[in-house]
């Protein structure tokens, strides 16, 4: 995939509003979110956030919109859980697929959130630094509007492929790397990026799930996405992405190549102290 191609792919997936296909991108992404290991991310999160009764607590990149209805039924009656998202399509399925008497959706940008400092109560955000080109001043952002002591909590995901028999490893990993493309340093660097953003008391908590059906597999390597837009590269392409596929089901249903998902949840504090976060 030359430059060009990476850039329209990562835009894609920060904005549902360029993307080539809207409806399939949306798809794809709520399939990512039914996944267990996922889920169980999700779980995790709220606990972290420390969600009550009447807080106020803010979703950075919530897409469809469904984490912020979980997390609405948490600070219900009297509380309000925000959403904010650049997309104005993902947010137009967010309300109407989503809507809760306290949840709000907001358009914005992460990385320039349209809120007051110290304003929520909790912040989280889930794979959307991953596909970010200023990540660094996403985390500020979040920090910015995050009460002095209180939780911000980042959520982040990846496919992992173990190839045998007759799936070469040194093939399959960064044709996957290239079909979906996501900043792999934010994964290495996550923690990192968190301490430098000021935020205090990092805990990480990973976990690794192997997946047990194709189906899954499938929403776990966006298998769907990687067909469609191999199709924009010529036929030839798409024919080599759809012969890999097919030899990577054939291997799986016969055990001879694990597919998993590998989640990164972290949670830190906002200091509670004056701070300097620019």
């Amino acid at each position: 995939m030359d430059l060009h191609r990476l850039s329209t792919a990562l835009d894609e997936f920060r904005d549902l509003d360029r993307a080539r296909d809207t409806e399939l991108l949306l798809a794809e992404q709520l399939a990512f979110r039914e996944l267990e290991p996922i889920a169980s991310a999700k779980r995790l999160s709220y606990e972290l956030m420390e969600t009550a009764t009447g807080a106020r607590v803010l979703d950075v990149g919530c897409g469809p919109g469904r984490d912020v209805r979980a997390l609405a039924a948490r600070v219900a009656p009297n509380g309000e859980a925000v959403g904010v998202d650049r997309s104005e399509a993902a947010l137009d399925f967010a309300r109407r697929e989503n809507s809760h008497p306290c949840a709000s959706y907001v358009t914005g940008l992460a990385d320039r959130l349209p809120f007051a400092s110290e304003s929520f109560a909790s912040v989280r955000s889930e794979r959307c630094l991953q596909y970010a080109d200023m990540p660094l001043q996403m985390v500020r952002e979040m920090a910015r509007v995050t009460r002095r002591g209180a939780p911000v909590v980042l959520v982040t995901a990846r496919a992992f492929l173990k190839a045998g028999e007759g799936l070469d490893p040194k093939v399959t990993q960064p044709r996957l790397e290239r079909a979906i493309p996501t900043n792999p340093l934010v994964w290495e660097f996550l923690p990192l990026l968190v301490a430098r953003a000021g935020l205090e008391g990092i805990q990480l908590h990973h976990d690794r799930a192997l997946l047990k059906t194709w189906e899954e597999a499938t929403a776990a390597l966006s298998l769907r996405l990687v067909t469609a837009w191999a199709g924009d590269a010529g036929s030839a392409d798409q024919s080599s992405i759809r012969d890999w596929i097919e030899r990577c089901q054939e291997a799986f249903e016969r055990s001879a190549v694990a597919i998993g998902l590998q989640t990164l949840v972290v949670v830190a504090r906002s200091p509670e102290s004056s701070r300097d976060i620019s």
